[in-house]
C-alpha cells in the first residue's frame, strides 16, 4: 500500500516536472521568436534606410548628407509620438506638443502599486519618447489594448492573473501608438467592469520635456481620471514617501533601480542654506574662537600701528571707483584688462603722491595692492622696484640725481631688461652686447642672435619708455671678458610712443596669468647710447676705453634683486592669506554629505568638520602664520641691508643672499601649493574665476620662476650651506641662519629624542632639539657626499648631488621659519597680559602643526638616524591630527585675523558675512541672453550643414 502511494507521488512529481519543462520550453520558444521578429524588423528598417540613401546620395558628400537629413526631417514631421500612462495613451504631436487623452484604465488594489519600468526609451520612429510600463511585485506588466484586456478578464478567475513573460512594447505602425505584447495581462477599464472594481491607487505621471513628477493619489473607478498635463513650471523631480515604501518591497531589477531613485528623490529634511542661515552659521563659527582676531592681528603684523595702516590702506582702495570690482571684472578682454590696470596705476600713483611722505604707510599700501590686484603690484614693482632700484643700487650719485626725479615724477616708464630668450637665471651666458665706440664716446647695444632677444620683460610690450639692459661689455682694445654690465637704454619716444630707431619691440600676448601686465620682447640693432648711461657705481669705462672696477661685494651688484626677492616673500604670504580667507569661510558654511557630528542637528555636515578637509587646509593655515612671522625677520634684514649699504659685513651679506634665495624659492612653492589646495577644497566652485582662487593661482604661478627660477634659487642656498660646512671644518665661526650647524657638528650623534609621551611635544626645547638633528645632520651628510663625489670639476660633483642639495635648502628654510615661530611664541609668553594671553594656545597649536607635519614627513630619516623610535613617530603623527582638529575650532577667527575686506578678497564665496550662495548667483546673473553662435554654428549642425 505504501509502495503504491510512493509510486503515485513519484508520477505526480515527474508530471509536474514535465509540465514545468514544457512551460519553460514554451517560454523560451516565445522569447526567441519575439527576439527574432524584432531583429528582422530592425534589419528591414536598416535596409530601407540604406536603400533610400543609395537612391538619394550616389556618393557620400556633405551636400548629400544635408539632403538626406532634410528628407528625414520632413518625413518625421508627419509622425507623432505616443505615451502610455495608467492605461491611458497620450498622442503627442511633434509640432504642437499637445496632449490627447485616450482610453482611461484603472489598477486594482490587490496588486502592488505600479511603477515606471524605465525612464526615457528611444522607439524606432524618431526622437526619444517617454514610455511608462507597469508591473506587479512579481514583474507583471499592466498595460494592453482594451480589447485584449477584456478577453483576459472574461476568461480569468477573480484575483487570478496570468503569469507570462513580459515582452517589450512594440509600435503600431498604423496608429503610431505604443502597444504592449499580447501575452501581457492587463485589467480592463470598460463600463461593465467599473462597478465591480473597488477603490484603487493610481500613480499619475505628469510629463514634461524637462521634468517628471510622480504623485500617488486615491481614485475611484466611477470618477473620471484627470488628464495628464504638461506643466510649464520647472518643479523638480519628486516622489512621495508612500511611493518609496511601495517600491521598497519590489524585487525585480528595474523596480529596485526605481526604488533607489525614489529614495534619492525624497525631499531633504533641511533645505539648502539660505542667506540668513549661512550668515548665522559663519557667526557661530566666529563665536567658537578662543581669542580676539584684532589682538592676534596686532601680534602677527608687528603692532597696533601696523594693523591700523593695513586697514587705512584698504579704506583708501574702497574710497576710489577705480578699485571697485564690478560684475564682469573677470570677463574683460586682454586689452580691457591692461587698460584697466593702467587706470588703476594712475590712481595708485596719485595716492602715493598724497601719502608717500610716510614711508611705512606707502610700503603698507603697496603690500595691500599686491594682495588686491597682483598685475597692478607687478606693474608698480617693475617701475619702482626693479628699474629705479637698479639705478639706485648700481648707479653713482650723479646718475641717481639725474634719473631718480623723472622716474619718481612718472615722466617715463621703466622696465628691467635682464632675461633673454636663450638664458634666464644664468646671467653669465647673456649674449646681448654693449660695444664701446671710442670715437663717438658711445656704447652700441646690439642683439647678435635670436637667443639674445630680451624676453618676458614686464612692461616692455606696450608701456615702457626706458629699460635697464644687461649686456656683455665689449672693449675694442681689450680682449678680456669684463662680464655683464647694466645700461640705461631708451626704447620709445615719450611724445609719440613709437619705438626709437634700431629698437624692435613686440608683445608676448596672452599668457597663463597676469593678463594686466604687458610682457614683451626687445631686439636692438646697433642702438647707440651715451657712455654716461652705463651704471657705474661698481664698474666704469673711461673716455679712452679703459675698464676699471671698484672694490665691492659681488652681491651688491644685484641689490635690486635681493630686495625684490624679500618683497616677493612678503607678497606671497599675503596672497596665501587671501586664498585661505576664501577657502575657510566657504568651508565653515558649506554643508555636504552625511552627518558625522552627533551634536549638530543639521542633516548635512559642514566641510570644516571633515577630517580630510581639516588635513587639507589646517596645515596650510599653519604655514601662512609661520611665514607671516618670518616676514618680520626678513624686513629687519632688508632694513639692515638698506641702512649699511656698501659697508655691510661680508658675513651678513652672504647670509642675506643665501637665505633670501631659499626663502623666495620655498615660500613661493609652498604658497602656490597652498592656493591650489584652497581652490580644490572649494570643489567645483573653486574652478570658477568668480571665486577668485583660479585667477589667484594663475596670477601667482609666475612667482616660482619670476626673479629667478626656484630650483636655481634653492641651489644658491645649498651652495651657501656647503660653504658654511667648509668654514666649520676649518674651525671658523658661523653666522646668522646657519649657526645650528655648529651645534650639530659638535653634538653626540648617538643621542636620542627625549620625548616620552604626548605631553612632551609641548616642550619647545625638545622641538628645537628635533629641528637641529633633522636639519643639521642632513646638511652635514650632503656636504660630505658632495666632497666624496666623483667628477673632475666642481660643476660635475654638484650635478651629481643636485636633488640632495635642493632638499637641504628646503629643510634649512623650514628650520629658520620654525625656529622663528617658536621664538615669537616664547617672546609673547614673557610679554603677554590680558587679551594677548589668549593668543598663546592658538599659536602653539599652529606651531606644533607646522613642525609635526614636517617631522612626520621626515620620519624615515629620523628613524634611520635612530634619533626617534617608532613609538615617538606615532606620537608625532597623532599630534599632527590632533592639531588639525584644534586649529579647526579657531579656523574662521584665524583668517579674520588677516583683516582683509571684501573688496580685497573679491570672491563670490569668500564674503565676510558668509552669504556664499547669494554671492555665487550674483556673479553670474548677468550672463544671460541668446547664444551668440547659434545661427553660425549650432543651427547648421541641426540643418545637416557639416563642414567639407
Amino acid at each position: 500500500m505504501e509502495q503504491t502511494e510512493q509510486d503515485a507521488r513519484s508520477r505526480q512529481r515527474r508530471s509536474a516536472k514535465g509540465k514545468d519543462k514544457a512551460t519553460v520550453s514554451f517560454k523560451l520558444h516565445t522569447e526567441l521568436l519575439a527576439e527574432k521578429r524584432t531583429q528582422q524588423r530592425k534589419e528591414k528598417e536598416v535596409a530601407h534606410l540604406r536603400h533610400a540613401q543609395q537612391k538619394i546620395l550616389g556618393k557620400k558628400t556633405v551636400d548629400d548628407f544635408a539632403q538626406l537629413k532634410l528628407i528625414r526631417r520632413e518625413s518625421a514631421a508627419t509622425r507623432s509620438r505616443s505615451l502610455h500612462c495608467n492605461g491611458k495613451t497620450l498622442n503627442l504631436s511633434r509640432k504642437s506638443k499637445e496632449c490627447e487623452l485616450i482610453e482611461p484604465s484603472y489598477i486594482i488594489p490587490e496588486r502592488t502599486a505600479l511603477v515606471a519600468d524605465s525612464l526615457p526609451q528611444r522607439p524606432m520612429s524618431a526622437k526619444p519618447v517617454l514610455q511608462s510600463q507597469y508591473r506587479s511585485s512579481v514583474g507583471h506588466t499592466a498595460s494592453l489594448d482594451s480589447d485584449e484586456e477584456a478577453k483576459l478578464l472574461d476568461n480569468a478567475p477573480p484575483k487570478t492573473y496570468l503569469k507570462k513573460k513580459r515582452k517589450k512594447k512594440s509600435i503600431d505602425r498604423k496608429s503610431g501608438r505604443l502597444t504592449s505584447s499580447k501575452s501581457t495581462p492587463v485589467l480592463s477599464d470598460k463600463a461593465e467592469h467599473s462597478e465591480s472594481l473597488p477603490v484603487c491607487k493610481k500613480i499619475n505621471i505628469v510629463v514634461h520635456m524637462r521634468n517628471l513628477q510622480l504623485v500617488e493619489e486615491q481614485n475611484t473607478p466611477s470618477g473620471a481620471s484627470p488628464p495628464v498635463s504638461l506643466p510649464r513650471s520647472s518643479r523638480p523631480l519628486q516622489a512621495t514617501s508612500a511611493f518609496a515604501q511601495t517600491m521598497s518591497g519590489t524585487s525585480s531589477g528595474p523596480a529596485r533601480r526605481l526604488s533607489a531613485l525614489s529614495r534619492q528623490l525624497q525631499p531633504a529634511p533641511r533645505a539648502v542654506s539660505t542667506r540668513d542661515q549661512t550668515i548665522a552659521e559663519l557667526a557661530a563659527e566666529r563665536a567658537r574662537a578662543s581669542f580676539s582676531p584684532r589682538v592676534m592681528a596686532d601680534f602677527i603684523f608687528g603692532g597696533k600701528r601696523q594693523t591700523e595702516l593695513r586697514l587705512e590702506a584698504m579704506k583708501l582702495l574702497e574710497d576710489h571707483p577705480e578699485f571697485r570690482n564690478d560684475v564682469g571684472v573677470f570677463d574683460r578682454s586682454l586689452a580691457e584688462r591692461r587698460e584697466h590696470t593702467v587706470q588703476r596705476l594712475r590712481r595708485l600713483y596719485s595716492l602715493f603722491m598724497v601719502h608717500g611722505g610716510d614711508v611705512e604707510k606707502r610700503e603698507t599700501l603697496a603690500d595691500i595692492v599686491g594682495v588686491f590686484d597682483l598685475p597692478l603690484w607687478t606693474r608698480n614693482g617693475v617701475h619702482f622696484g626693479l628699474f629705479l632700484g637698479a639705478i639706485m643700487g648700481q648707479g653713482d650719485q650723479e646718475q641717481q640725481d639725474e634719473w631718480m626725479l623723472p622716474t619718481m615724477m612718472l615722466e617715463l616708464f621703466g622696465c628691467y631688461g635682464m632675461t633673454e630668450l636663450g638664458h634666464g637665471s644664468f646671467t653669465r651666458g647673456f649674449e646681448t652686447t654693449a660695444t664701446f665706440d671710442v670715437v663717438t664716446d658711445e656704447f652700441v647695444i646690439h642683439t647678435p642672435t635670436d637667443t639674445a632677444t630680451k624676453w618676458w620683460i614686464g612692461g616692455a610690450g606696450q608701456t615702457a619708455t626706458h629699460t635697464v639692459c644687461f649686456a656683455r661689455l665689449v672693449l675694442p682694445n681689450d680682449s678680456a671678458d669684463h662680464g655683464v654690465q647694466s645700461f640705461i637704454v631708451p626704447l620709445r619716444d615719450v611724445e609719440t610712443y613709437e619705438p626709437l630707431s634700431g629698437v624692435r619691440i613686440g608683445d608676448m600676448g596672452s599668457k597663463m596669468g597676469l593678463q594686466g601686465v604687458d610682457n614683451g620682447w626687445i631686439q636692438f640693432d646697433h642702438v647707440r647710447i651715451p657712455r654716461a648711461n652705463m651704471l657705474r657705481r661698481f664698474a666704469q669705462v673711461s673716455r679712452d676705453g679703459v675698464f676699471s672696477q671698484t672694490q665691492h661685494k659681488a652681491q651688491l651688484a644685484y641689490a635690486a634683486l635681493l630686495v625684490n626677492r624679500g618683497k616677493i616673500v612678503t607678497l606671497s604670504v599675503g596672497i596665501l592669506e587671501k586664498a585661505l580667507t576664501i577657502a575657510v569661510r566657504y568651508a565653515g558654511v558649506r554643508r555636504q554629505g552625511l552627518q558625522v557630528n552627533s551634536e549638530d542637528s543639521h542633516a548635512e555636515t559642514r566641510l570644516l568638520d571633515y577630517q580630510t578637509h581639516q588635513y587639507r587646509l589646517m596645515p596650510v593655515l599653519a604655514r601662512a602664520y609661520a611665514y607671516r612671522l618670518q616676514t618680520r625677520h626678513i624686513t629687519r634684514l632688508l632694513q639692515q641691508f638698506d641702512t649699511q649699504g656698501s659697508d655691510i659685513s661680508e658675513a651678513l651679506l652672504a647670509d642675506i643672499h643665501g637665505t633670501m634665495s631659499g626663502f623666495k624659492a620655498f615660500c613661493t612653492w609652498d604658497v602656490q601649493e597652498g592656493i591650489d589646495a584652497c581652490r580644490q577644497s572649494c570643489g567645483g566652485n573653486g574652478y570658477s574665476k568668480y571665486t577668485g582662487l583660479a585667477e589667484l593661482l594663475a596670477d601667482f604661478s609666475v612667482m616660482v620662476t619670476f626673479e629667478g627660477d626656484n630650483t636655481v634659487m634653492a641651489q644658491q642656498t645649498a651652495h651657501y650651506l656647503v660653504r658654511s660646512v667648509e668654514k666649520l671644518q676649518r674651525g671658523d665661526k658661523l653666522f646668522g641662519s646657519v649657526q645650528y650647524l655648529e651645534r650639530e657638528h659638535l653634538s653626540n650623534l648617538r643621542r636620542q629624542w627625549g620625548v616620552e609621551g604626548s605631553a612632551d611635544l609641548n616642550n619647545a626645547a625638545l622641538l628645537r632639539d628635533a629641528l637641529d638633528v633633522y636639519t643639521g645632520r642632513q646638511v652635514l651628510q650632503v656636504a660630505a657626499k658632495l666632497a666624496a663625489a666623483n667628477g673632475k670639476t666642481v660643476a660635475e660633483r654638484m650635478n651629481s648631488c643636485q636633488v640632495d642639495l635642493v632638499e637641504i635648502a628646503r629643510v634649512h628654510v623650514f628650520y629658520n621659519v620654525a625656529s622663528a615661530f617658536l621664538q615669537h611664541i616664547e617672546e609673547l609668553k614673557m610679554e603677554a597680559s590680558g587679551d594677548s594671553e589668549a593668543l598663546v594656545p592658538a599659536l602653539e597649536a599652529l606651531c606644533q602643526l607646522y613642525i609635526c607635519q614636517e617631522l612626520d614627513r621626515g620620519a624615515a630619516f629620523l628613524l634611520k638616524e635612530k634619533f626617534i623610535s617608532s613609538f615617538q613617530s606615532n606620537l608625532v603623527r597623532a599630534r599632527l591630527m590632533e592639531s588639525c582638529a584644534r586649529v579647526r575650532d579657531d579656523a574662521v577667527a584665524l583668517v579674520d585675523t588677516f583683516m582683509l575686506t571684501d573688496t580685497v578678497v573679491n570672491s563670490s564665496v569668500g564674503r565676510a558675512d558668509g552669504s556664499i550662495y547669494e554671492g555665487a548667483l550674483a556673479a553670474v546673473h548677468h550672463r544671460v541672453g541668446p547664444t551668440p553662435y547659434f545661427a553660425t554654428a549650432i543651427k547648421p549642425i541641426f540643418d545637416g550643414e557639416l563642414l567639407e
